[in-house]
């Protein structure tokens, strides 16, 4: 290689590594990207990657970009990245792409779309960007410093050029989650960025004949490590409820998760009797309660394999294990459960409100 070449490239780097509009750091690693001709899409790049964008914000960038007669061009014109990372005091290329501009925003549009999920907090902090790559990145470890270095371009892979993440990451985040329960409780489950890609990796990686796809919001699907998930956060409810709201020790969540994400049969024998226990005394106090807690678990469970068969009273038949895949899908059906409690209970508590307020209101009238 000449040294005009040399000099040519990395007075290129250099300048890629130096406007924030055509790169992202992420700890050690550095996301470059440019297009061939039209300098704008390395700013809209460089701002959906770093935010985390409704997909009505993202119609109108990709609007923006492919409405007219000139958005033609952009089926040739081509899009590049380079991710780069350090190794020894040097300078490594740990991914090259070359795609056309359209290619790379539609992969991008698909990325966006199969990040979308339910969030258990609907309000979080301002400046919390939950679909932005370093956020999606940090969410599978404790805490950046231990980012592997292959993580970034995994995921910058899977948002520009649609492929699938490895199945390894799903490990890692579930990892997170069983400890982070065990530790913080349903705190924990605020992490909006890690239940996202969660579903992303598990729906990407799933065997398209045999499991469903998990969509956003809460599925009623026949999927046995989905509704396993869901049972664990109803059982928890029904013993926040036997404890009326004042349990002093560790949770079935805290206590079991970890267990009833990998080996089942093991967590649940013990949480199947247990709840049995709550369901009685709960009923002995309202019997209503009871009831709504006794359909949901059978909703749930209808699909599950009985030791008497065909009995929706008998205790169902759970797996010995579940392998990675099941243990994200696991945790999907957990998280989307405990979603949909939470907003069904802020409801009530807001309509119950509005009714009082009403009353209220009617009394100083009369």
């Amino acid at each position: 290689m000449s040294l005009s070449s040399v000099e040519a490239y990395t007075n290129a780097l250099n300048f890629l590594v130096s406007d924030k509009d055509y790169r992202l750091r992420i700890g050690e690693t550095v996301l470059c990207f440019w297009s061939q001709e039209t300098t704008e899409i390395n700013f809209i790049t460089a701002k959906l990657l770093d935010s985390s964008p409704t997909q009505d914000t993202f119609k109108h960038y990709f609007s923006q970009l492919f409405s007219g007669v000139e958005a033609k061009k952009f089926d040739a014109e081509k899009f590049y990245s380079v991710v780069l990372g350090g190794n020894a005091g040097r300078v490594v290329v740990r991914h090259w792409m070359q795609i056309t501009v359209k290619q790379a925003f539609e992969n991008f549009a698909k990325w966006f779309e199969d990040l979308e999920i339910v969030q258990y907090n609907p309000k979080p902090s301002e400046n919390y960007r939950p679909l932005a790559l370093y956020n999606l990145a940090v969410s599978t470890v404790r805490e950046a410093k231990e980012l592997r270095p292959e993580t970034q371009p995994q995921l910058f892979s899977g948002g520009m050029e649609n492929h699938t993440p490895s199945r390894s990451l799903i490990g890692n985040i579930v990892s997170r989650i069983a400890i982070d329960l065990t530790n913080d409780g349903r705190k924990s489950l605020s992490n909006h960025s890690r239940f996202s890609l969660l579903r992303l990796i598990v729906n990407r990686n799933r065997n398209k004949e045999k499991e469903p796809m998990i969509d956003p919001n809460l599925n009623e699907i026949e999927d046995y490590p989905y509704n396993c998930g869901r049972l664990l956060a109803v059982f928890e409810q029904l013993q926040e409820v036997y404890h009326e709201y004042k349990l002093e020790g560790p949770s079935v969540v805290e206590r079991y998760y970890g267990t009833a994400a990998s080996s089942p049969n093991s967590a649940f024998g013990i949480l199947w009797r247990l709840h049995q226990h709550h369901l009685r005394k709960v009923g002995r106090t309202n019997r209503g309660t009871a009831e709504n807690f006794k359909k949901k678990i059978e909703g749930i469970t209808k699909s599950f394999e009985r030791k008497v068969p065909n009995d929706l009273k008998s205790p169902p038949q759970f797996p010995k294990n579940f392998n990675l895949q099941q243990q994200g899908r696991f945790a999907l059906g957990f998280y989307q459960q405990c979603a949909a409690d939470r907003k069904a209970k802020e409801e009530a508590t807001s309509k119950k409100k509005a009714e009082q307020n009403q009353q209220i209101n009617e009394g100083e009238q009369n």
